[in-house]
């Protein structure tokens, strides 16, 4: 027996000899130094953003900042785990091997290495959050093609940014090497087998969480928030673009077809059908509030000519951008699916999915098609896209045959490539159905050079000279197709992809729901489609609503509604900051796949001030059933192909 307590005694002083665990300190120690790190990723973002955080946001306060940097670092340590798992593995063998000088050396290069990969994404997400009003999670890095545009523009305008990756990777090699221990020859292999499960096992544990759902935690301190609290890299979808969408189960499905009204058929036989030209501009970042047609109290306006325009079309005054970039909104705009996950479906596992695009619904009338963009050719998938929407030509820089208007980095410069574009609308066969989508207004926003002194303004951001000039090119545009025979017989489509940097004297366009707040104007010459209507729209509704304006006997399923049709209730969908929202003429939702977190009265609250929910206000039951329908059928058609079975 007392045998028995001598050895348990001296095999405990085993396990508690210091060198036994040296190998454990130095894993906690460094994954607490890149812990550091990422809250100060944190903390750059909120001080970089804080002018319209604590404005817009009515969580991020000075009060509430210690809570939301706490729950963040929770968020973090997991990323960390997640990460660093062959780190940990590498630190925790229990072999003798480990003490040797090459080893630790190959350790240390493979820690500051691997991280500074996801250093340099929580670095790049800064500045890019600015542009987008949204987080890219590193999913842009899966859009290979415009990627390295992007590197290359970005890395030129934001230089400091790598300057600030250089003082971490070194501020982090130096702090390492300077705590680094001395190890002493290991001899309890049992010990170190014990420690090594002991440590790795929770770890993986942690680390699998990086896969799981919203936190609750998260959205219970921040809301509509909870983008701040959340690593940036934290969802699934940064990690693997090739997992499957969640199968909700809210509802039957007779009840999803009948909340969602998906199959569509707006033909009326007792009408003429309008067999008209149909021409769907797509203006890049023109966020509503750069149009003055809607901000009749401005001085002076940037759009003069689409102020002009818009007086002689039917404007919708609340429409909405389903997705935050160009590569959401083309399947929006021409195929009717919303943005509903992290990934722009044109880039992501269901890109060979059957859709219901525009062009391929009018080709069964005998409509001709063409897709314009004066990008190179296969940026962002769009020339794919096209195909598949049903497009018979896809028209982009290769076709234009003239790299001196090229402006070195997204494409032609508008004014050339629109004119080009009236030349090649003249020559199609009607009827047709034609897409064209203008690009200087996009980052690093890029005029020709004559045109430089007439659209400068001091004080202005750089994107207004290039919304000004753009504006111009639609007018020279118009000029030269006036002209043209079928001009009088087409409708025309004006929209934007999505919005931009918001002024910050209208800190409404940078909350959950004016972020996505663009134009949207039908224009037929000499028609009856005039005025102004308040009606809540979005880009889904487009393919729709021009099926249904020319009484085409087309039936077919669509997610969108028809503007031109009678509905007893509008809504508008988007998945942003990882949260399901959806708003329809007075109240905003906002649902983390379980539970509803914000309900806001938009009318009212601009801000999104006030949450109604902890005023004890419910969630009105149709709205959030009518979003839980959404999330159903949008996973389960994406999952299944579903889209375009009628």
């Amino acid at each position: 027996m007392l045998n028995d307590s001598r050895n348990t005694s001296s095999y405990i002083s085993k396990v508690c000899t210091p060198s036994e665990w040296i190998f454990v300190r130095q894993l906690f120690f460094r994954l607490f130094l890149i812990l550091l790190i990422y809250l100060l990723f944190r903390v750059v973002f909120i001080a970089s953003y804080w002018e319209v955080l604590h404005t817009v946001y009515v969580h991020v306060t000075p009060k509430n900042l210690l809570w939301i940097l706490y729950e963040g670092m929770k968020i973090d340590f997991i990323v960390i785990l997640f990460i660093n798992t062959p780190i940990i593995l590498l630190h925790l063998l229990p072999f003798s091997f480990r003490n040797h000088s090459v080893y630790q050396m190959i350790l240390r290069i493979l820690l500051i290495s691997g991280n500074a990969i996801f250093f340099f994404i929580e670095i790049a997400d800064i500045f890019y959050y600015q542009h987008a009003m949204e987080r890219s999670s590193g999913a842009i890095i899966g859009m290979l093609d415009g990627f390295w545009l992007m590197f290359y523009n970005y890395s030129i305008e934001y230089w400091y940014g790598w300057l600030f990756l250089f003082v971490i990777l070194l501020a982090f090699y130096r702090v390492d090497r300077y705590m680094a221990e001395t190890s002493t020859p290991l001899t309890t292999l049992p010990v170190q087998v014990l420690i090594f499960f002991l440590i790795l096992t929770p770890s993986l544990i942690s680390a699998s969480k990086i896969t799981g759902t919203f936190p609750g935690n998260a959205t219970a301190v921040t809301t509509n928030t909870s983008f701040i609290v959340l690593n940036d890299l934290f969802h699934s979808g940064s990690f693997s673009s090739n997992r499957r969408l969640t199968e909700y189960s809210f509802l039957k499905p007779e009840e999803i077809e009948n909340i969602l009204i998906t199959k569509k058929d707006y033909h009326k036989p007792e009408e003429t059908t309008k067999n008209f030209h149909v021409l769907i501009l797509v203006l890049e970042s023109f966020s509503r509030q750069y149009i003055g047609f809607f901000h009749e109290e401005e001085k002076s306006s940037h759009t003069p000519f689409l102020d002009s325009l818009s007086s002689q079309s039917l404007v919708f005054s609340n429409a909405f951008a389903n997705g935050r970039t160009s590569n959401s909104a083309v399947s929006s705009i021409f195929a009717s699916i919303p943005a509903l996950m992290r990934q722009p479906m044109i880039s992501s596992q269901y890109k060979y999915n059957n859709i219901n695009g525009l062009a391929a619904l009018l080709g069964q009338k005998g409509y001709s098609s063409a897709f314009f963009m004066g990008s190179p050719n296969g940026l962002y998938g769009f020339d794919f896209f096209s195909r598949r929407a049903g497009f018979q030509k896809y028209v982009g820089m290769n076709e234009y045959g003239n790299d001196e208007h090229y402006d070195g980095a997204w494409g032609i410069y508008d004014d050339r490539f629109f004119l080009f574009t009236a030349d090649r609308l003249n020559e199609m066969d009607g009827p047709f159905v034609a897409a064209l989508w203008s690009l200087s207004s996009h980052h690093p926003f890029l005029t020709p050079p004559d045109y430089e002194d007439d659209l400068e303004k001091p004080g202005d951001h750089p994107i207004m000279k290039t919304v000004r000039y753009t504006d111009y090119s639609l007018k020279l545009f118009f000029e030269k197709i006036r002209e043209m025979p079928w001009y009088e017989h087409t409708l025309f489509v004006i929209t934007a992809d999505h919005t931009a940097i918001a002024n910050n004297h209208t800190p409404y366009y940078s909350t959950a729901l004016g972020t996505h707040r663009i134009p949207l104007l039908f224009y037929k010459p000499g028609s009856e489609l005039t005025g102004v209507r308040d009606d809540v729209v979005q880009h889904i509704d487009i393919v729709p609503s021009v099926i249904d304006y020319l009484n085409l006997d087309i039936p077919f399923k669509s997610m969108g509604k028809s503007v031109f049709h009678d509905y007893e209730e509008r809504y508008v969908y988007h998945y942003y900051n990882r949260l399901f929202q959806i708003a329809g003429h007075d109240l905003l939702l906002q649902f983390d796949g379980e539970q509803v977190v914000s309900l806001y009265n938009h009318r009212k609250d601009s801000l999104l001030q006030e949450n109604l929910l902890q005023h004890g206000e419910k969630p009105p039951y149709e709205m959030l059933n009518h979003l839980k329908a959404i999330m159903q059928f949008y996973n389960e058609a994406m999952n299944h192909n579903r889209f375009a079975n009628h």
